[in-house]
């Protein structure tokens, strides 16, 4: 069996990440051949032959890949294969976060036309999603990482049977717990990942004034959108405004090893995120070993419906401070946490979850 996995190569992303380490994991048990998506993007037409080679194609779904060009480029892309296509999505949204929703546009007959055609024009990115939503997304068979992801689907009227859940792979554990000290020392809070809107700040900086344990705080990661750098000014800017210079940080985008050496020096990851249909970096904090205090959303009440591997909260600072101060002192707690996420990491390894995924391609080919 000949796989091709179609995935951004050079890109400083989660998916890049995640699909390096699949590919790497799966080359062992059937034969892989990587394409970098953005390149057979632009000349789709000059892979055909490469790509109808291979048994089936794996296509990353990010709809920013399929915007460079007027046309549906991903509608030509897979009018091109003659095989199999599995496609993977990593954001399902019932409604996009930080836009309104279509659907609850006014107006009746010719106006609420017009509107509804002056929003697509203006929501380019949720117009392409839609479109490829109603066409399956073309392909044979779809994954999603979380069972409330593929409920979305259905109700979207994806066939269910077409759909399969193969939870984001974990990385193998430290194998004792992380040690935390808190009595002789600042707490080590932090977060890693891309700064953007989806992310509470305002949460995030109310928490930390109510905090009266002495603590510092890391954010490892920066922008990757030029349309996200107000955001960023902002936050440097509250972080000014309150003296915080010395023990708020922001690192900007860092290599992997440096990333790791930062990472493991957080005592409580804090995963405060406003909405969020997936997180890579929330499951590397978790490999990682570390105490995770999140924000509830379906993601995370997903995560902790069947293991307690992190507190869930209500998005109040109260919420937060308490839970932090809750982990800092009982270390009964910390020691279930740290237990349970362990058999998570087991349980959803990328080693488990290659074979997974390769029993999948096998039901596709069959």
């Amino acid at each position: 069996m000949k796989v091709a996995w179609l995935y951004p190569l050079h890109e400083r992303c989660g998916i890049s990440l995640y699909s390096k380490e699949y590919v790497l994991a799966l080359s062992p048990i059937i034969e892989i051949e990587s394409f970098d998506i953005l390149e057979v993007m632009r000349k789709p037409a000059l892979f055909k032959e490469r790509l109808n080679s291979c048994d089936a194609l794996h296509i990353q779904y990010e709809t920013s890949f399929f915007l460079k060009v007027k046309k549906d480029s991903f509608q030509n892309l897979t009018r091109l294969i003659k095989k199999p296509i599995i496609v993977s999505l990593h954001e399902v949204y019932q409604s996009f976060p930080g836009v309104f929703p279509r659907e609850n546009i006014p107006g009746k007959g010719i106006v609420k036309t017009i509107r509804e055609i002056l929003y697509d024009w203006r929501h380019p990115y949720q117009t392409r999603y839609r479109l490829h939503c109603s066409h399956g997304f073309y392909a044979t068979h779809l994954l999603t990482h979380y069972t409330f992801q593929k409920k979305i689907l259905t109700h979207q009227d994806i066939d269910n049977q077409k759909i399969d859940t193969i939870p984001l792979p974990a990385q193998p554990r430290p194998s004792k717990p992380p040690m935390l000290d808190s009595k002789n020392k600042k707490i080590q809070l932090g977060t890693m990942g891309f700064i953007n809107p989806n992310f509470d700040y305002k949460l995030l900086f109310a928490s930390l004034t109510k905090l009266t344990h002495p603590w510092t705080f890391t954010w490892i990661g920066g922008i990757r959108r030029e349309e996200d750098q107000h955001l960023l000014d902002s936050l440097q800017k509250r972080i000014a405004d309150l003296g915080w210079e010395d023990c708020f940080v922001i690192t900007g985008w860092v290599p992997q090893a440096t990333l790791e050496k930062k990472l493991k020096k957080i005592d409580i990851y804090l995963a405060l995120f406003k909405e969020r249909s997936s997180s890579a970096s929330l499951i590397r904090a978790l490999s990682a070993g570390k105490l995770i205090c999140a924000t509830k959303l379906p993601l995370t009440e997903e995560l902790v419906s069947q293991r307690k591997i992190m507190k869930v909260v209500n998005a109040s600072p109260k919420s937060v401070v308490d839970t932090i101060e809750h982990l800092i002192t009982d270390d009964n707690e910390r020691q279930l946490i740290y237990n349970q996420a362990s058999e998570y990491c087991k349980e959803h390894s990328i080693s488990h979850c290659a074979e997974k995924l390769v029993d999948c391609y096998r039901s596709v080919l069959s």
